[in-house]
Protein backbone atom coordinates (compact mmCIF):
# COMPACT_ATOMS: atom_id res chain seq x y z
CA UNK A 1 0.00 0.00 0.00
CA UNK A 2 1.42 3.30 -0.90
CA UNK A 3 1.48 5.66 2.34
CA UNK A 4 3.28 8.62 1.00
CA UNK A 5 1.25 12.04 1.32
CA UNK A 6 0.07 13.79 -1.56
CA UNK A 7 -0.53 17.36 -1.83
CA UNK A 8 -3.40 18.48 -2.06
CA UNK A 9 -5.17 15.27 -0.40
CA UNK A 10 -7.55 15.60 2.47
CA UNK A 11 -6.75 14.54 6.05
CA UNK A 12 -8.42 10.87 6.28
CA UNK A 13 -10.78 11.66 9.12
CA UNK A 14 -12.02 14.26 6.94
CA UNK A 15 -12.61 12.59 4.15
CA UNK A 16 -14.44 9.76 6.49
CA UNK A 17 -17.06 12.29 7.81
CA UNK A 18 -17.66 13.13 4.46
CA UNK A 19 -18.44 9.28 3.26
CA UNK A 20 -20.39 8.94 6.16
CA UNK A 21 -22.38 12.68 5.97
CA UNK A 22 -23.19 10.81 1.51
CA UNK A 23 -24.05 7.25 3.80
CA UNK A 24 -26.99 9.32 5.31
CA UNK A 25 -28.42 10.59 2.31
CA UNK A 26 -26.50 13.86 1.03
CA UNK A 27 -27.41 12.69 -3.06
CA UNK A 28 -26.06 10.34 -5.26
CA UNK A 29 -22.52 11.07 -5.03
CA UNK A 30 -20.26 13.24 -3.12
CA UNK A 31 -16.58 14.60 -3.33
CA UNK A 32 -14.49 15.85 -0.75
CA UNK A 33 -12.66 18.80 -0.64
CA UNK A 34 -12.65 22.13 -2.29
CA UNK A 35 -10.62 21.33 -5.27
CA UNK A 36 -11.79 18.15 -5.71
CA UNK A 37 -15.42 19.45 -5.72
CA UNK A 38 -14.37 22.25 -8.92
CA UNK A 39 -12.34 19.14 -10.99
CA UNK A 40 -15.42 17.59 -10.90
CA UNK A 41 -17.64 20.14 -11.91
CA UNK A 42 -14.97 21.03 -14.59
CA UNK A 43 -14.50 17.65 -15.68
CA UNK A 44 -18.45 16.43 -16.19
CA UNK A 45 -20.01 20.04 -17.50
CA UNK A 46 -17.24 22.22 -18.87
CA UNK A 47 -15.08 19.47 -20.81
CA UNK A 48 -15.74 17.25 -23.13
CA UNK A 49 -15.73 13.65 -22.37
CA UNK A 50 -13.02 13.11 -25.01
CA UNK A 51 -10.66 16.09 -22.98
CA UNK A 52 -11.30 14.77 -19.50
CA UNK A 53 -10.68 10.89 -20.48
CA UNK A 54 -7.06 12.09 -21.93
CA UNK A 55 -6.46 14.32 -19.01
CA UNK A 56 -7.82 11.57 -16.35
CA UNK A 57 -5.40 8.98 -18.41
CA UNK A 58 -2.10 10.71 -18.36
CA UNK A 59 -2.74 11.77 -14.46
CA UNK A 60 -3.54 8.33 -13.38
CA UNK A 61 -0.87 7.17 -15.71
CA UNK A 62 1.92 9.23 -13.87
CA UNK A 63 0.26 8.17 -10.47
CA UNK A 64 1.34 4.68 -11.04
CA UNK A 65 4.06 4.41 -12.86
CA UNK A 66 5.45 7.12 -12.21
CA UNK A 67 6.77 8.75 -15.52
Amino acid sequence: MNTRRVPGKGEPGSVADTVMSALRGRGPAVVDGRLNTVQAFVFGHLLPASAAARIAERTLRKATLGN
